[in-house]
Formats: structure tokens, sequence, C-alpha cells
């Protein structure tokens, strides 16, 4: 490897490593279309495609070891391992991750050699990044679109989604920098590029100049309270703590007022459903009382099986009596997170590492199809923690009556780090994709109200145990990407990359009628 390579090679993990300043809480927008416009030089000027993996993967290792340190703290610290293996973790996890932008650099080395390189580049980001959220079950953290949650290319969000942000992105930043390399060497193809480039920018401040959103406010609210508990993922699952750990919600919920939809975060109850139910009766009396419904995390076990759950204690339209161990208006997670909640090859694996002794970390998914929740006549759609990372989770449970959904987590996992700020800004995004309400519930924060345009109604302050009580306004209509999805990112994609096996085509009959 020459020391050309090797340079290069630095410089793009150097270049992926700035992807986490584009994330929340640093949030600046501009980075990604920096770092994915170099990367996209780099692999232009390179012709050996060994060198093409290298630049990839280490664009990615930056990309993902600098925007997912974060885990280190949760592994070492939960996982009880010692810094070196927790740091080897990490890196494979990373490593991992790396193989998509180095599958992306390896179709490209195909590609490049075209005037609609750019429109390649980004129909091959497009597709490794929706890969990444699917394979293997998906892990989706930290895509570049999510960086536009308050950037220039945000109204695109309702119609194209966050797969769809990424690829204009992509399509935006190789475009100028395809202009550049154009500009001197062939005016044909630069004036392409520029055309494009003015398409994009106009067709973007029209759709922030007009709001075209199809969503509207319905004149209708929805009273809710979030309760955030502060409770110490140390103390969550020690069985002398459970008293005062259930006293706490109990008496931060006291002080709500009546008729409103209360919501606990991810686990609140940190004991099994069925053990809980001398609790739960109480708690499901005094709302019933204030008319109020508590929606809150649970672990339930039935059937031999552990699910992470989503319960509504008190008055509802299925039960005068509310809350029923039976009823089915409850929700089980159906995204686990890989090692917290579920262990590949446990059998084999138990007890050789402390990681995989985590509590209920043999936790079963639910159904991928499962009913709204209801609560004060409202519909809502649930989504537990790591769920609300799945776009297209949370748009084949949506339904012509959801009216807000309610997302609750536990980011005290992951300590006073950067990564429960890029939980909340994925939350976020979810809210302005499908032009609905969000309510987010997390034990140690963030919790927060947040708009269908992905502002922030209110929020708590993080590690603090406080209630936040708002009116909620709900939404009539709907986002294009609510109806349709990917589907047409997907279609213009494909039929790019095809592009050049047609021309051959074409062009060889041409020859042969000839």
């Amino acid at each position: 490897m020459t020391k050309h390579t090797c340079g290069t090679i630095f410089i793009s993990f150097l270049v992926g490593a700035t992807n986490t300043l584009s994330f929340s809480p640093f949030s600046y927008q501009l980075t990604p279309f920096f770092s994915i416009g170099i990367l996209y030089l780099l692999l232009y000027r390179e012709k050996n495609i060994k060198a093409c993996i290298m630049i990839g993967i280490s664009y990615g290792l930056g990309w993902f070891i600098f925007g997912l340190h974060w885990l280190h703290f949760t592994i070492s610290t939960y996982g009880a391992m010692s810094f070196i293996l927790a740091s080897v973790t990490l890196f494979l996890l990373c490593l991992y991750l790396s193989l998509f932008p180095a599958l992306s650099s390896v179709i490209f080395h195909y590609y490049k050699g075209y005037a609609l390189s750019p429109f390649f580049f980004a129909s091959i980001w497009f597709i490794t990044e929706s890969l990444r959220a699917y394979f293997l079950g998906g892990f989706p953290w930290i895509s570049l679109g999510y960086s536009q949650t308050d950037g220039f290319l945000k109204p695109w969000f309702p119609w194209i989604g966050e797969h769809g942000i990424s690829f204009l992105l992509a399509l935006l930043s190789c475009l100028l920098v395809h202009f550049s390399l154009m500009l001197y060497s062939d005016g044909k193809y630069s004036r392409v590029s520029i055309f494009s480039i003015l398409s994009l920018l106009i067709s973007t401040l029209v759709l922030w100049k007009t709001n075209s959103q199809e969503w509207y406010y319905s004149g209708k609210s929805m009273p809710i309270s979030i309760v955030q508990g502060n409770v110490p993922q140390s103390d969550r699952w020690i069985d002398s703590n459970v008293g005062s750990i259930l006293g706490k919600y109990s008496n931060l919920t006291s002080g709500v007022s009546d008729n409103r939809v209360v919501v606990w975060p991810e686990a609140a109850i940190p004991i099994l459903e069925s053990q809980a139910q001398p609790f739960i009766t109480k708690t499901n009396d005094a709302a019933n009382k204030t008319n109020s419904n508590i929606i809150t995390g649970i672990i339930d076990y039935r059937n031999g099986q552990f699910y992470n759950s989503m319960i509504v204690i008190g008055n509802n339209k299925l039960s005068h009596k509310g809350y029923d161990y039976e009823s089915t208006n409850r929700y089980h997670k159906r995204k686990l997170v890989p090692i917290g909640e579920f262990i590949p090859f446990y059998d084999k694996l138990q007890g050789m590492v402390p990681l995989l002794d985590l509590p209920f970390n043999s936790i079963q998914p639910g159904k991928a199809k499962q009913s709204n929740l209801t609560a004060l006549n409202f519909t809502i759609l649930p989504a537990i923690c790591f769920e609300i990372a799945f776009s297209h989770l949370i748009r084949a449970n949506l339904d012509t009556e959801t009216d807000v959904i309610v997302t609750i987590s536990n980011d005290d996992w992951f300590g006073p780090s950067i990564g429960p700020w890029q939980h909340f800004q994925i939350a976020r995004t979810r809210a302005i994709e499908y032009g609905v309400p969000l309510i987010r519930s997390a034990n140690s924060g963030i919790s927060a109200v947040i708009a269908p345009d992905g502002s922030v109604v209110d929020r708590l302050p993080q590690f603090q145990e406080a209630v936040l009580t708002a009116e909620v306004k709900l939404t009539s209509g709907s986002t294009v990407y609510r109806r349709i999805g990917d589907a047409p990112i997907q279609l213009i994609s494909l039929l790019l990359l095809l592009s050049p096996w047609f021309l051959k085509r074409l062009q060889r009959l041409q020859a042969s009628l000839n």
C-alpha cells in the first residue's frame, strides 16, 4: 500500500468522524455535505478497487466510532467488561456498520466513469443505508438524514422521509463536487451539474416558502402529563428499591389534574406485571377516580416468555373497570436491542461473558402488526426505546385514527453522553415524517412534547425528577411519505442504476441494425 493510499484512507477516517458534529446536540447541519462530498471525491479519483473498499471502511469507522463512542459507557458499566474488552466490542460493532459505506464504495467504483456519477452515488448510498435499517434486524442509528431535522433539507421529510433525505443530501454534495471537477474539463457535464444543483436548491426553497405539508391542526387537543422518574439504572432492579420507586411514580402522578393521559417511562414499574398486580390495581382505582389513564412500561411474563410491554392503566373505552391483565389494550415491543434484550445463540454463550447476564436479556419480540392503544378515547401508536429509529416500523402501524405517537425509553443506560440527544433527534424526525405529534417519556430524559413539524413544544431537563403537563394539539390529514413511504426513491434509484445496462443494450441493438 502506497503512502498516497494510506493518506487517502486516513483522510476518509477524519472526514467520517466529522459526521458526529452534524447530529444533536452539536447540530452542525452542513457537516455531512462536506463529508459526503470529500468521500465522493476520494472515490472518484481512486482507481484501485481494494483502496476503495478501505476508503469506505475507514470513513465508516470514523463515522461510527466517534458517533457511537457513548456505547462504551453502557458496555463497560452495565456489561461488567474491562476497558479493553468493551473497546474491542465497540470496535467490532463499528466495523460491522462500516461495511455498508464500504459496500457503497465498491458498487460506486463501477459507476464513477459515467456522466451521472452523482446520481449513481446517491442511489447507491440510499440503497445501502436502507439495507442497514433491515439487515440482521437493522441498526439505523445516526443515518445522515437525521442531520437535517433542523437543517436546509427539512421540508422534504414529509415527502420522502429520512432515507430520502440521505439520498438528496448525497446527491447535492456529489453534484457540487462533480461540478467543480467538470468545470474546466467538460462544459457539457458541468452544465448538467449546475442545472441539477439549482433545481434542488430552488425546489427546497419553494417547499420552505410554501410550507406544503398536507396535515393541519384539527382544533382538538389531548391533555397529557409526562412523568420523568429519574431512577438510576443501578438502582432499578434491586428488590429492596421496588417500593420506593413505585411510591415515587405514585406521588409524582398524584399532583396531576383530572381527565388526563399520564405517560410513565419504559419499565417504570420495575417488577413483572404479574407480580405488580396489587400496585396496578391500586393505581387503576386512583386513575378511575380522576377519569385518567396511565400509560407505562413494564416487563410482562406469560406463556413462558418475557416481553417488554406498554400497558394502559385506568379508565378507557374498552372497559368501565379500566385495566385488566387479559386486556388487549397493551403492546409488546417488536424491535429488540441486540445484546441488551436478546442474545443470538444465548444458550451457547450464557455465562461466558458478564454482558450476557443482564436482567431480561432473553425478551421475545411482539407481533409485527399490533393494534394502537386507546386512552381517554384517543388512539395512540406505541413505540418503545430503540423502535423509534425504525421509520418503516412506525409507518406500518399508523392507521387513519392514530392521534399521537407515544414513545417511552430509558436512556439512563447511556449516562451523561450524546446518546440520549441522538435518540431524541430521531424521535423528532418521526413526527415530521408523518405529521403526527409525538410524546416522549424517558426515565432520565429527554422527555418532551414534539409538534408534527418536529419543533419541541416543551421538554423536561435531563437527570431531574419532574412532571411535564401540556395540551397536545392534534392533527388531521396525512403526508406523502406516510402514504407511499420510500417507494418513489427506491424506484428512482433502481432505474438510475439500471440505466447504463439499458443504454448498452440499446447501443448494441442499434449497432446490429446498422
